[in-house]
């Protein structure tokens, strides 16, 4: 025991008239069982400290007090009255005395009520089952960053915070921080050593006085002041003989762990060697003096260790203590204190106020913790139960379940109970978790009532990884509360109750789900709980604890007796939500809302509730009205509040229910939209209430369209009764947003008609204008700056709409583009055009009226903006929809769109704002409309320059058309095809196309030359163009060549065409031979056009065939009657067949480009007239002949299995057109018959033509000749005709008609051996033909015989030619090598 110093002579008279008489005998009382027992004072007179309201000036919430503040009812100005601390309720002063006896002292009690509800405290969140405030007492250099202090608060009210040199105390329960005392330590604590530690204690000189206890840590000298109140005032605190001093005699290296208040029987001090010392602060007869006893446990092993040298450095009593716990005994007078070891040890004595002590026992608890959790756990987790360790633990006054009752009972006569919960971490240190215990201890028998394992807490590292959690169960003792270094969690101290008048308050639908809470710091600031203790307020249902908040500043946290709410525990996901909001955003906030650990809301629980609250924010319908009221003073403010918790509402979500749909988050912006675009609203409606001030306030529209929402609920709210339609409308309606602009445009279309002065006109419909466009402008902009907020990529979108359509499904219309608003856009603009045109520039109004309409003009290309973006909007939405009619809808949006884009941006030009139109166009790639602009506007400037004199004026027209031709020319290079074809497409439409083909080959050469090569329909043009300025001959004739081919239909334009390719493909090869022989390579001779031109002349010999027989026709119908009587009689009982020759025949007569397969038709199906004509143009008897030449000329562009199936029809028709059967041909007749029978067949003339011509002697020719059963099949399958003839009721008939010849050529086959007759017609047609060569040749021998004759005569004579007819070699000529001399002739 260490002896304390004499305090001074003042303080031992002070103290000494308030003692005990030590010689007067001590009364004992029945159940004091010492000698020596605490001083027994004379009771005191009743004085106002009797009738004190509690210590905290907070109204612990209630079930009805946890409600939001819109649910109070209001005060004076706003604020809650308290009345001065001398006056009484009736309003009289009285004397501050400690003894006061008049009865109006009880009329203090309501006063302190009303002060409790207005204690200036920060509701950091708020909810039926608890609350949590940020004290505004605590002093401002401890809230400062990287403060370290170690606090603590006593049972009258008041905190102290002990850093490494002050001491600060103040009163935790005040309005303000200004209340703090603030003392020097009397001795030096360095920085990194460890906090000195301190304790307020009861001042013997003053019961609203308190004494204070410092001691270091590591020296562990002692400070006690009886009187901080008294020693500070004199100025006493730095001077040693002020306080008592004592020392708790440390060993080397030994240090305090903690001090735990023990009452009136001092401090229990723990040492983080496992020793406990009692520390009492009086001596028998009342004086200060600081006695330290160390605690001695009754187990044999400690008997003469405890407080020796030679014990500690032998490290027997060296304890794990976890914590130390003290509580009044059952014996008057005495405290108990209870210690706790991590291994379970719990060891408890008896203390007084003396300093003397009794170990009364030792109980093992941890068998018993390990069979309790033995039945919770897995069995693959029950290895970590050898890990188990206590971290603290609490006493409390009643036992924690039913059957722990009965026990205590049965035993109270014998010792009395220990009613405890336990703190447990169960694992090790990479895995565990932690558990609550509550037990009964009686005598050496520990009973578990339950375990709870905490599952909504995790730890994030935050707070020093040696900090240990803290658990604290205040009265009434129905909530604990466990304090960990980020967090502290809260956890029912009973289980819910199964009978009694409370089960009946509990509806049928609580969930069965044990009930815990968890509240988390934020991670930032270095906020941590350095401690935490218990605050007993007497009266009060509510548990109630305060915790010091590194960085942050005290905190109170008070919970609800969650098994009395009548609705459940349970707290709804929109509530959650909402103190997540509300609170949230408060910047003093420490609570961090995005831990959700665990909470069993569903998605669709999540999103209705977000979605709620959302709606309440815009609405200003939310029950939080301290952050949004309906009655705001500021409208700017209010809009602004609302703002910021759509904006926290979103992040919470999006952070806290990433699985919450992108359909919701779009909802939630949505909303945002609307509160974004009121904020504009509402600067433009000041703004016009401000432009049209004359002397008077001047109604603007908001104020007129405001008043029409007379039936919407919004209108008919209670709480907004009293404020202008305006503000009622930004208050409350800002979900109208669409009906509000719905309602601009009905006052502006009835402006149209209104008789009012211009002024009042223009300004009305400038203001609809105005927020028009700052409406949905700043809905668009909002929504692009924004988006990444609420989970949507801003990539995504351009000018704040979705660009791609897969982007909208799912998701909800927009509110920005549905039809009637869209509607309306473009309506706007049109009637503000209207307006604007019947006042602008028209000589008769004011210059004040044309500067309005000029104005309102320039409004215009915005509206329009918005009405391309809203549709564009509108139709992708719409395109998304599963329904096709929804589908096909927005194809007919999309046609109108473009329609009306077309017709309104070129309407900007009627309002001088042609400019922005051609912006626009730019902007949505609308080159029709750009062209049309761009051409229009200079004409106009051409136009008015030719009626403008040569003044400034006339330059600057000059200037805007330079201006205008400077940017086609921009246009060509940044939009190129897209631009051009529309651009050349409308100059070259309207006639003068030389004149302009002219013009655009020197302005624009290079884009023409594309323009014109980009599509082959542009063929003539382009063959000019590369003809004349580009001297392109090549791509000339080929481009002409494929357009004769492919596109055009009249057969003398064709072979036009054609001629003109063939002439500058000769052109570019004459050029192209020249640079090869120059070159010395070969010369190459390639002209497609050839091969077209010889099928046009197959085509103009066929129209010269039957010419003679329609000429004489007296109508063009009567063409066709007279052609079908003559050349289709062969086919007559072929129906389809016969109709597809009249078709060919009709084509022919109109002069129709005929394709192969037509003209191969024509030519096999028509009937042969033999001509005896020596025309060489005449095909009589030729027509297989001259089809065979045409699929020869067409080869190159066909197929090669069309190809086949045509060169097998035409053989198949030319083996058929004679009826073998009545040709008599056998073996009894001679060679001289039969061969006069073959020679009198088409097939042999068809052959014989064929052979003169050559048909089959070229290398690269396909032709062939086929045997007759070589073609049987052939032009017999669908796949044969159906590229013709797709439809069925066509295809059908003409197969069956082929199947027919095919079975006629089969029989000729069968029975009349056509094989062996078309073999004997070959080579007969071979023999007359080698015949015919041979005379030939003796021919031209003779012909050459005579040129030598002629060629002498012509030496002798000196004139005449070197050959025959002007031509080279006879033979030559007469072996049919110059067959094709003529050709040329034929080219036009």
């Amino acid at each position: 025991m260490s002896n304390s110093e004499d305090p001074e002579s003042g303080t031992d008279r002070l103290t000494r008239s308030t003692a005990r008489n030590p010689r007067r005998r001590q009364r004992q009382s029945d159940n004091d069982t010492l000698k020596t027992s605490a001083p027994q004072r004379k009771r005191s007179k009743l004085s106002e400290d009797v009738f004190q309201p509690r210590a905290s000036t907070e109204q612990i919430p209630t079930t009805d007090a946890l409600q939001p503040a819109a649910n109070e009812a209001p005060q004076t100005n706003g604020h809650h009255e308290h009345l001065p601390q001398h006056v009484t309720a009736s309003g009289r002063h009285r004397r501050a005395s400690s003894v006061d006896m008049e009865i109006a002292v009880r009329g203090k009690k309501p006063a302190s009520k009303r002060a409790m509800r207005g204690d200036g405290a920060t509701v950091l969140t708020q909810n039926k089952c608890y609350s949590t405030r940020l004290l505004p007492s605590t002093p401002k250099e401890l809230r400062k960053e990287g403060v370290d202090y170690r606090g603590s608060i006593d049972t009258t009210g008041h905190a102290l915070a002990i850093t490494h040199d002050k001491a600060t105390v103040w009163e935790y329960n005040g309005h303000t921080a200004g209340n703090a005392k603030v003392f020097d330590l009397p001795f030096p604590s360095r920085i990194g050593e460890p906090l000195p530690f301190g304790a307020l204690v009861a001042s013997g000189v003053s019961n609203t006085d308190v004494g204070l206890v410092v001691m270091s840590a590591t020296s562990g000298k002692v400070f006690f002041y009886e009187s901080i109140d008294r020693t500070a005032s004199l100025g006493l605190f730095q001077d040693r003989k002020s306080s008592v001093q004592g020392d708790i005699g440390l060993y080397s290296g030994e240090r305090v762990a903690d001090v735990v208040p023990a009452e009136h029987a001092g401090l229990m001090v723990v040492l983080d060697s496992g020793r406990i010392a009692h520390l009492t602060l009086r001596d028998p007869q009342g004086k200060a003096r600081v006695v330290v006893n160390f605690l001695r446990a009754s187990d044999s092993r400690s008997g003469g260790i405890f407080g020796s040298i030679k014990g500690y450095l032998a490290g027997a009593f060296k304890k794990d203590l976890a914590a130390v716990r003290t509580r009044p005994s059952k014996i008057r007078g005495q405290m108990q204190a209870v210690s706790l070891t991590e291994g379970g040890e719990v060891v408890t004595w008896e203390v007084d106020w003396t300093g003397r002590s009794e170990c009364k026992g030792t109980v093992e608890i941890r068998e018993k913790l390990v069979e309790e959790l033995k039945l919770l756990a897995i069995p693959e987790l029950e290895g970590r139960l050898s890990n188990l360790a206590a971290l603290d633990f609490a006493l409390v006054d009643n036992p924690i379940a039913a059957h722990g009752l009965e026990l205590a009972k049965l035993d109270d006569v014998v010792d009395q109970p220990l009613h405890m919960a336990v703190l447990l971490r169960v694992g090790g240190a990479d895995m565990y978790d932690y558990a609550v215990a509550a037990l009964t201890l009686t005598g050496s028998h520990a009973d578990v009532h339950q375990i709870t394992y905490i599952t909504k807490y995790q730890s994030k590292g935050g707070g020093t990884p040696n900090t240990r959690p803290r658990l604290v169960v205040p009265k009434p003792e129905h909530t604990m509360f466990v304090n960990f270094a980020d967090a502290t969690v809260m956890l029912p101290a009973r289980l819910p109750p199964t009978e009694g008048p409370e089960v009946q308050l509990v509806t049928a639908d609580v969930p069965k789900e044990p009930y815990e809470e968890a509240l988390y710091l934020r991670p930032s600031r270095g906020l941590v709980f350095q401690s935490c203790f218990a605050e007993n307020s007497k009266g009060s249902s509510h548990a109630t604890c305060v915790a010091f908040v590194k960085n942050g500043g005290l905190v109170r946290i008070s919970s609800a007796d969650v098994h009395k709410i009548a609705e459940g525990p349970t707290i709804s996901a929109k509530t959650r939500i909402e103190n997540a909001v509300f609170f949230g955003i408060l910047s003093d906030n420490i609570l961090d809302f995005t831990r959700i650990i665990d909470a069993k809301h569903s998605v669709v629980d999540v999103e209705n509730a977000a979605l709620q609250v959302s709606d309440e924010i815009v609405r200003a319908a939310t029950p939080y009205t301290t952050f949004i009221s309906p009655n705001p003073t500021s409208m700017e403010q209010h809009l602004v509040s609302k703002a910021r918790a759509l904006q926290a509402l979103a992040g919470h979500i999006r952070t806290s229910y990433p699985a919450i749909p992108r359909q919701t988050m779009w909802r939630l912006l949505f909303d945002a939209e609307h509160v974004a675009a009121g904020q504009e609203l509402w600067t433009a409606f000041e703004e016009h209430v401000a432009d049209s001030f004359d002397g008077k306030r001047k109604a603007t529209i908001l104020d007129e369209v405001c008043t029409w929402f007379t039936q919407d609920h919004f209108a008919q709210r209670s709480d907004l009764a009293n404020e202008d339609p305006v503000r009622r409308f930004f208050i409350g309606g800002l979900h109208h947003l669409e009906p509000l602009l719905n309602h601009v445009k009905l006052c502006v279309a009835g402006l149209k008609q209104d008789d009012k002065p211009p002024k009042h006109i223009l300004r009305i419909v400038i203001q609809a204008n105005d927020l028009w466009i700052r409406s949905l402008g700043t809905a668009f902009t909002f929504r692009g700056r924004n988006a990444s907020d609420y989970g949507i990529l801003p990539d995504l979108l351009e000018d704040g709409v979705l660009i791609e359509t897969t982007e909208y499904v799912d998701l909800p219309e927009f509110w920005t583009s549905v039809a009637r608003l869209t509607e309306n856009t473009v309506a706007i603009a049109r009637l503000s055009r209207f307006i604007a045109n019947r006042y602008y520039e028209t000589g008769d109004q004011e210059a004040v009226v044309e500067q309005m309409a000029g104005e309102l003009a320039q409004f215009n290309p915005s509206i329009l903006q918005l009405y391309c973006q809203l549709s564009e909007e509108s139709i992708n939405w719409r395109a998304s929809r599963p329904s096709q009619k929804e589908r096909e809808y927005a194809e007919t949006l999309r046609e109108h769109y473009d329609s009306v884009r077309y017709s309104q941006l070129r309407s900007l030009a009627d309002v001088g704002q042609a400019e922005a139109g051609m912006r626009l166009a730019e902007k949505y790639n609308d080159m029709n409309t750009l062209t049309d602009l761009v051409i229009a506007e200079d004409q106009y400037l051409i136009e008015t320059a030719e009626k403008t004199p040569v003044t400034t004026d006339r330059q600057f027209i000059l200037n805007a058309r330079t201006e205008i031709q400077a940017k086609i020319l921009t246009y060509f290079e940044r939009y190129g095809e897209a631009w051009a074809t529309p651009f050349f497409d409308k100059m070259f439409s309207d006639g003068a196309t030389g004149v302009k083909l002219d013009q655009a080959q020197k302005t624009w050469k290079s884009a023409v030359t594309k323009y014109l090569r980009a599509d082959s329909r542009r063929a003539k043009l382009c063959w000019i163009n590369d003809v004349m300025e580009a001297s392109d001959f090549e791509h000339a004739g080929k481009a002409l060549a494929d357009t004769a081919s492919e596109q055009e239909n009249k057969l003398w334009a064709k072979k036009v065409e054609l001629s003109m390719s063939r002439l500058a493909l000769m052109a570019a090869e004459e050029d192209a031979a020249t640079t090869r022989l120059a070159n010395g390579g070969p010369v190459q001779h390639s002209n497609p056009a050839t091969k077209d031109l010889q099928i046009v002349k197959a085509q103009e010999k066929l129209y010269d065939h039957i010419h003679g027989t329609i000429i004489g026709s007296l109508d063009r119908e009567a063409e066709t009657i007279n052609c079908m009587l003559k050349f289709g009689t062969h086919i007559s009982d072929m129906i389809a067949l016969r109709q597809l020759l009249e078709n060919g025949l009709n084509m022919i007569i109109d002069h129709t480009v005929l394709s192969i397969e037509q003209l191969v038709d024509v030519l096999t199906l028509i009937d042969i007239h033999p001509d005896s004509s020596e025309d060489d143009d005449s095909i009589g008897g030729g027509e297989f002949v001259l089809a065979l030449s045409a699929l020869d000329a067409a080869a190159p562009s066909l197929p090669s299995d069309r190809f086949e199936t045509l060169l097998q029809l035409i053989w198949k028709r030319c083996y058929i057109y004679d009826d073998w059967t009545q040709f008599k041909l056998s073996g009894k007749q001679s060679d001289a018959d039969r061969t006069d029978i073959l020679r009198s067949t088409i097939m042999w003339s068809t052959l014989r033509q064929a052979l003169d011509a050559h048909l089959f002697d070229s290398d690269s020719s396909r032709l062939r000749i086929l045997a007759p059963s070589d073609c049987l099949g052939s032009a017999c399958l669908p796949e044969d005709f159906s590229y013709r003839f797709p439809d069925e009721e066509l295809l059908m008939p003409i197969l069956h008609d082929c199947k027919i010849q095919d079975e006629i050529l089969q029989s000729f086959v069968a029975d009349r051996r056509l094989d062996e007759i078309a073999a004997d017609c070959l080579r007969d047609a071979q023999t007359q033909m080698e015949g015919q060569h041979a005379a030939g040749k003796k021919t031209a021998r003779e012909l050459q015989e005579v040129d030598v004759e002629a060629e002498k005569s012509v030496l002798e004579n000196g004139n005449g030619h070197g050959h025959l007819n002007g031509y080279g070699d006879a033979n030559e000529y007469a072996n049919g090598q110059y067959a094709d001399a003529g050709a040329d002739e034929d080219m036009f």
